[in-house]
């Protein structure tokens, strides 16, 4: 029995873990965007934003 609660308990804290850098990589992307559309809106080119961002001229260019 305290095998099965410490394997579920291992495997909430691996899921934890994982949702925990998803989230992260979620926020820095979210913010990313929103960097990308006030250069946008400043006229800037999408080279120059991928650059600032690290994004994508694919996903710059599905912000419009």
């Amino acid at each position: 029995m305290m095998a099965v609660f410490e394997t579920i308990q291992q495997d909430n804290k691996r899921i934890y873990r994982r949702g925990k850098k998803e989230g992260i990589k979620q926020g820095i992307m979210d913010n990313s965007i929103a960097i990308a559309k006030k250069l946008l809106s400043r006229n800037n080119s999408k080279e120059e934003i991928a650059e600032i961002t690290g994004l994508k001229i694919e996903e710059i260019e599905k912000i419009k």
